[in-house]
């Protein structure tokens, strides 16, 4: 089960953090991708 604040860091990691060069490039290259995962999880270790 997921809780509110866990909802609310996928929000904020997947859709406000990551920028455009992320969500266009994380599917081509590995260093977009390592940078998507790295900010995806900030908004994770403040709960």
């Amino acid at each position: 089960m997921f809780s509110a604040d866990q909802l609310i860091a996928h929000a904020v990691g997947d859709f406000l953090l990551q920028s455009e060069w992320m969500a266009r490039e994380k599917t081509k290259r590995s260093l977009a991708a390592l940078v998507h995962c790295l900010t995806y999880i900030l908004p994770f270790l403040l709960l």
